[in-house]
């Protein structure tokens, strides 16, 4: 696909692990740098850091990167947003249904929305433990709306196979157990609607299973070379980098840097 001019993308949605990060989990300095200069140069553009990963996690990591006008953790189940326009205002997404689709209560804090809970997940992860052995992230103390395991790879699809009305999804880092809805597309659509923009004004940028979501959303859609097979098949660019200097790549074939 042809590139599109920087001021067409009013949203860059960006992954985390895999993509902002290296493969030791590290941030590189020239991919920090990299994002700063496209938020100096670009400062109509939101740029969203959307994970799976919990919500202080992602804070931390945002103060230290310097970038992320919005958080959306959880694979879209809970939302923070840095702009001047609050969604405790949900105006713009309640016109369009979206608070439809929550399990229970829109919970309301601040600049912070949670769209689902946990209930789901928790009675799912009872089931699984009854068939496997599992590992829980630690970060489960601190998710609001899913829950997050580490398993033998190979029984990843009897998992997923008796999900029940679960969504579960293998992000490449963790097996993320979430409500029906829950996924990084929820998130964009979310954003789209809270920014008043179409998806031909999004570039989402992700390397894993959970970020096909993104893209099926977004017009604009890239991976680093270390990128699962069906998320290359799935993105418009494909970089022949890894990590954070494919991400670079990626931000500089679609002209933001």
């Amino acid at each position: 696909m042809t590139a599109t001019k920087a001021n067409n993308i009013k949203l860059l949605a960006l992954d985390i692990d895999g993509t902002i990060t290296e493969e030791d989990q590290t941030i590189d300095i020239n991919t920090i740098l990299a994002l700063q200069k496209l938020k100096h140069n670009h400062p109509s553009t939101a740029v969203s850091l959307v994970s799976g990963n919990t919500l202080p996690v992602m804070v931390g990591i945002r103060n230290t990167i310097g970038v992320g006008d919005i958080l959306f953790a959880e694979n879209g189940g809970v939302m923070m947003s840095y702009l001047e326009r609050s969604p405790s205002n949900l105006d713009c997404l309640e016109k369009n249904n979206l608070l439809t689709l929550s399990r229970g209560t829109i919970i309301k804090r601040a600049n912070i929305l949670r769209f689902f809970d946990r209930v789901l997940p928790e009675e799912e992860l009872k089931k699984i433990k009854e068939r496997h052995d599992v590992h829980e992230f630690f970060t489960n103390k601190w998710r609001e709306t899913s829950l997050s395991i580490e398993i033998d790879r190979a029984i990843v699809p009897d998992i997923m196979a008796n999900a029940g009305d679960a969504e579960v999804q293998d992000s490449g880092y963790a097996i993320h157990i979430m409500n029906p809805g829950q996924n990084k597309g929820f998130a964009l659509t979310t954003m789209m609607n809270f920014l008043n923009i179409t998806e031909k004004e999004i570039l989402a940028c992700g390397d894993g299973g959970n970020d096909l979501d993104m893209f099926r959303v977004a017009a604009y859609s890239g991976t680093p070379n270390n990128a699962s097979k069906e998320a290359k098949n799935h993105a418009t660019y494909v970089s022949s980098k890894n990590n954070g200097r494919g991400l670079v790549d990626i931000l500089s074939h679609y002209e933001l840097l």
